[in-house]
């Protein structure tokens, strides 16, 4: 963060939480840009992992924004809106994974369903009524 871009405050003792608040946010565009990336690499996930450090760092960022009080906080403003940005792609990206993971689940399921209607599995077949 460079100084033109450090978050203006209301007075000289807002700095250290609307700082505090651009570093949280700053953490947050970090770990969904790498989230983003690792999908569109098609790379494997650690779901588990990729959602322990977002529910972390938003909860640094909860405590951090109670903190702050800013009245124009143009660092703050401007990483917010990247934010928002960066969390728009991130879901769309998110969406595609999880209708492609529904399409192959439902080819799994047809191709099971069919392979059952073959009459393998019926009671017939096995010597029942």
């Amino acid at each position: 963060m460079t100084q033109e871009a450090s978050p203006s405050v209301g007075s000289e003792g807002d700095a250290t939480p609307a700082l505090a608040l651009a570093l949280c946010i700053e953490r947050l565009e970090a770990i969904i840009l790498a989230e983003t990336n690792l999908l569109k690499q098609g790379g494997n996930l650690d779901f588990e992992a990729l959602n322990a450090r977002k529910t972390h760092a938003l909860m640094e960022f909860i405590q951090a924004s109670k903190g702050a009080r800013l009245r124009d906080a143009d660092g703050v403003i401007d990483g917010a809106e990247r934010l928002r940005e960066l969390l728009a792609v991130n879901a769309e990206i998110l969406d595609r994974h999880l209708q492609a993971t529904q399409e192959i689940a439902m080819l799994m399921i047809t191709s099971i369903r069919r392979d059952d209607s073959d009459g393998t599995y019926s009671a017939r077949r096995h010597g029942a009524r």
